[in-house]
């Protein structure tokens, strides 16, 4: 009678300490997808049109082009209309 009680005791240890180690591979797992799509995310965004292409952009609907290295440029439609 005292073996199945031993074996119960023995069966719930062994189940929470699989569970625990469940647990904790599960944390390791999700703190690895976090770094790494953390890590992504903070590269740079490179500009969705160059400097080049906005120009042309302007240009072609008339207006004036007026380059500025702080900003980038800018497009302004012709004041003499």
């Amino acid at each position: 009678m005292a073996a199945r009680g031993h074996d119960r005791c023995y069966d719930a240890l062994v189940s929470r300490t699989t569970t625990s180690r469940a647990r904790i591979r599960l944390i390791w797992l999700g703190a690895g997808l976090s770094a790494g799509l953390f890590g992504c995310a903070t590269g740079p965004i490179p500009p969705t049109y160059s400097q080049a292409e906005l120009k042309a952009e302007c240009e072609r609907h008339g207006f004036w082009w007026h380059p500025d290295d702080l900003t980038g440029g800018f497009c302004e439609p012709d004041s003499q209309m």
